[in-house]
């Protein structure tokens, strides 16, 4: 939790969204229990019912999760919170089709 990058990230997404700043997987026990940190008093916690059963405005259609990290944050940890939280969801099997998209931008920009 020592990222000042990441740490200002979380206080942009606070403005809008619900926001929970995890270290790593194994932090999202659950799609009822997170344990994160809260950043207003620099404490560990642990939430319960953090993942939505439903959009916020109510419509239909999938929940969006916004994921970031800041710059010294490693890929691989970032990949592996995305894995641990699509394999939650049932979906790990859609992963690699959702990224799609991202790796041709990638490509093409390189």
């Amino acid at each position: 939790y020592n990222s000042s990058n990441t740490s200002h990230l979380v206080e942009l997404c606070e403005r809008q969204l619900p926001t929970f700043y995890v270290k790593d997987e194994g932090e999202i026990r659950s799609l009822q229990e997170i344990q994160h940190l809260d950043s207003h008093t620099g404490k560990v916690k642990l939430s319960h019912n953090w993942f939505p059963a439903r959009r916020r405005d109510g419509s239909e259609g999938p929940i969006r999760v916004l994921i970031s990290a800041g710059a010294s944050c490693p890929d691989a940890l970032v990949d592996r919170v995305v894995s641990h939280l699509a394999g939650l969801l049932e979906k790990k099997d859609h992963l690699q089709d959702a990224l799609e998209p991202f790796r041709k931008l990638i490509s093409e920009s390189a």
